[in-house]
């Protein structure tokens, strides 16, 4: 939230000024105790005495920014740094503002401009490392990271970033150090557990990942993110029973790509009987969830159940083929009435499925003939396999950088003779 300037420079040739001396004073004193409303109403009766008074515009722009009235906010700062154009902190509250808002370009240039006037500033030093990191521009928040912890070399949270950026930048000795320093500093830091359970998650030291998801969790029981990840490398580890159960910790992620889905019918995650019942079965995140655990829909119906599948229309060709679905609907489109409902990810949890579970009746899916024969001519006879590579993910994905591959680095493993590729974009 952006902050009260420590000093305040009040205009030096206002009218009256003893009386908007007064009425700044008092209007700090409610911004301070938390009283937006009336700070508010004190910075415009000074406006309304002069229209060009630096602090109260600023200090209004700040108001507003707290009350979330961001274009109110930055119309009022824009005024407030036009006033002052070198004024540091303007900078700063307006770029703690703009990143508030998701406008991460504008924050990292506030912040910059922040910096130029106060180059040792640790709030912008900070901020803009943690817009960068955003922004993937990962050598730049580097460099930030670095120069504040030049100037607070015992700043746990520092060696907590400087370990997330290292993370992001795949140069995991160096974020293992950081993450342990941070520890070390402060050993009841939940988020550097969490985040140094992460990276020793991506090193397959799975144990030491899940040791340390525990003790996050055994700080703070309501810190998501532990029992999330621990989900997650439990299913890696192969013990699928327990990593589903902790996958329902996903829904209360801020950054969830899938928002939870509330409706009037009960959610269906216990397989209890619901035989003659309708079921809406519903996506999630990406494609690859929803085709990787449509193959749970045959099992549903097997229990009796009328199956409603909510997923993409793109989809619904492919869909279309899994047994038992009876019923397909667009996200977004208008639902039928049903019984119960289940995300198709939470299908694993009901089903209670281990390693020996897991349904693997394949194929599950199939293509229309008509998309067969389309492919077919396209492509030509061939008398040997072929394998199709998908290359490539959603380019909005955080970690799409180490999901997707580049298609010049495919092509010239594809160049020999023996090989006969393809190319679809």
């Amino acid at each position: 939230m952006p902050r009260m300037p420590s000093k305040l420079r009040p205009t030096p040739d206002l009218s009256k000024r003893n009386d908007s001396t007064r009425l700044l004073q008092k209007a700090i004193s409610f911004h301070k105790v938390g009283d937006l409303a009336q700070a508010a109403r004190g910075y415009q009766q000074i406006l309304s005495l002069t229209s060009k008074h630096f602090d109260a515009t600023h200090l209004l722009a700040v108001v507003n920014a707290q009350l979330g009235q961001v274009d109110k906010s930055r119309d009022l700062f824009t005024r407030a740094l036009a006033l002052r154009p070198n004024h540091a902190e303007a900078h700063f509250n307006k770029g703690t503002m703009e990143k508030a808002a998701g406008e991460l370009v504008a924050a990292a240039i506030d912040f910059g401009f922040t910096l130029e006037n106060a180059p040792d500033h640790l709030g912008a030093l900070n901020n803009r490392s943690l817009v960068l990191l955003e922004l993937q521009r990962f050598e730049e928040a580097l460099s930030d990271n670095e120069r504040l912890l030049k100037l607070t070399p015992e700043d746990a949270v520092a060696h907590n970033n400087r370990g997330t950026i290292l993370h992001k930048m795949m140069r995991l000795d160096q974020s293992l150090t950081s993450f342990d320093k941070a520890i070390r500093l402060k050993p009841d830091y939940v988020e550097a557990f969490n985040n140094r359970g992460n990276l020793l998650k991506d090193l397959h030291r799975f144990d030491e990942a899940i040791a340390d998801y525990n003790s996050a969790i055994a700080i703070d029981s309501d810190f998501a993110a532990a029992p999330f990840n621990k989900s997650i490398t439990m299913l890696l580890k192969g013990d699928l029973e327990q990593g589903w159960r902790l996958w329902e910790w996903r829904w209360q992620q801020t950054k969830l790509t899938s928002p939870k889905r509330d409706f009037e019918a009960p959610l269906w995650i216990d397989n209890s009987d619901i035989d003659g019942k309708t079921i809406l079965l519903h996506s999630e995140q990406g494609f690859g969830d929803t085709i990787q655990f449509i193959r749970y829909a045959p099992m549903v119906a097997d229990l009796g159940a009328r199956i409603v599948v909510e997923a993409p229309a793109s989809l619904h060709p492919l869909l279309s083929s899994v047994c038992g679905v009876d019923q397909l609907v667009d996200k977004g489109e208008a639902l039928p009435s049903f019984d119960y409902h289940c995300p198709l990810m939470s299908l694993p949890m009901a089903f209670g499925t281990t390693l020996k579970t897991v349904p693997a009746e394949v194929p599950y899916l199939t293509v229309s003939r008509a998309r067969a024969d389309y492919w077919s001519a396209r492509l030509g006879s061939s008398l040997k396999p072929r394998v199709a590579f998908a290359w490539r993910g959603n380019p909005n994905n955080s970690n799409d950088r180490n999901r997707s591959a580049k298609l010049v680095d495919l092509r010239q493993h594809l160049s020999s003779p023996r090989c006969k590729h393809h190319t679809q974009t």
